[in-house]
């Protein structure tokens, strides 16, 4: 019975009323982070739209209902760069605006995804003016120079042309919902990033192992930007033990295997995060799951320096039957 009261107790403080008025907002209430919508909280039952399927008003007749049947209350749908511009300068909200009065009808509240420069690292979202003009809109390269259908993060140009487009949106959307809080949240960007290429590497044999370490290069690879404008990357691994290594660094991705056999493989048995004080170690958070992408690889993002230190073993010698 105590801990059914201490729940309602903080159910308490998540129902009670926000300032009246104002945009959607995210307010600290004791322990948790609680979003308000028309004064008051609200608490998403999101349904996710297929990538396409707001890019047409009538297929969308046949998903509002199953959207209802599944006592969704938030639909989380794409909004199309080259749908809202599709000459350079020249927008068309029709679509939009027939999204938010359609969810509006039925009681729905919107999340705007932005499938705009990026969608799944690939630049398949932007219009046609951007995506012909490679000379003005460069795209992203592989370590081998091979040209990808990924807008490169270090153009100014592409970040100019997607920022005007998404600024248009937003001030649309004001104008259009600003009172009505149809609504209530905006994704940036999505899942930006570089996967169909492999980043530059360095490969290290170090007693039994193998670690190839990569810059975490993760918005697109520019030959023209390599010099200037890359993020500092480093990385210094020691050795502590036979299959124990302290990893020091910042924007670099380290994977592991096995030396000696290219039949078995190697995973991190043991990962924690801390730092060295008088020459002892000092153990901060355990890493696994997506720290470790499922005991796979070590990331230390760009920007950000620690220290990890992992034990590797090797697995597969049974894997024949």
């Amino acid at each position: 019975m105590r801990k059914i009261h201490v729940f309602l107790l903080g159910l308490t403080g998540l129902l009670t009323a926000f300032p009246a008025g104002g945009q959607p907002r995210l307010e600290a209430a004791g322990y948790v982070t609680r979003l308000g919508v028309e004064g008051e909280p609200f608490i998403i039952r999101g349904g996710e739209l297929g990538n396409s399927s707001a890019s047409s008003m009538d297929y969308m007749e046949a998903v509002w209902p199953q959207l209802a049947a599944m006592n969704v209350n938030t639909v989380l749908a794409p909004v199309y760069w080259e749908l809202i511009e599709p000459a350079e300068g020249n927008f068309d909200f029709t679509l939009v605006a027939a999204l938010i009065e359609a969810a509006r009808e039925r009681d729905q509240k919107l999340v705007l995804l932005w499938f705009g420069a990026w969608k799944n690292s690939m630049s398949s979202y932007v219009p046609a003016w951007v995506r012909q003009d490679e000379a003005r809109f460069p795209r992203g390269r592989g370590k081998d120079g091979e040209t990808e259908e990924i807008l490169t993060a270090f153009s100014r140009a592409n970040l100019e042309a997607d920022k005007a487009a998404f600024a248009a949106l937003m001030r649309h959307v004001e104008r259009v919902d600003g009172n009505r809080q149809t609504v209530i949240r905006v994704q940036v960007e999505n899942e930006v990033g570089t996967l169909s290429k492999d980043n530059p590497e360095s490969v290290l044999r170090m007693g039994d192992w193998v670690l190839t370490c990569r810059h975490d290069y993760t918005l697109g690879w520019s030959p023209e930007a390599a010099n200037e404008d890359w993020p500092h990357t480093a990385a210094i691994i020691v050795r502590a033990e036979p299959a124990t290594f302290c990893f020091a660094g910042t924007g670099v991705v380290i994977t592991v295997a096995p030396a000696d056999d290219e039949s078995l493989k190697a995973g991190i048995l043991h990962a924690e995060e801390g730092h060295f004080e008088d020459g002892a170690w000092h153990r901060g958070r355990v890493l696994n799951g997506d720290q470790t992408h499922q005991r796979r690889h070590l990331r230390i993002p760009g920007g950000d320096f620690r220290i990890h230190r992992f034990s590797l073993y090797e697995y597969g010698r049974f894997g024949e039957q």
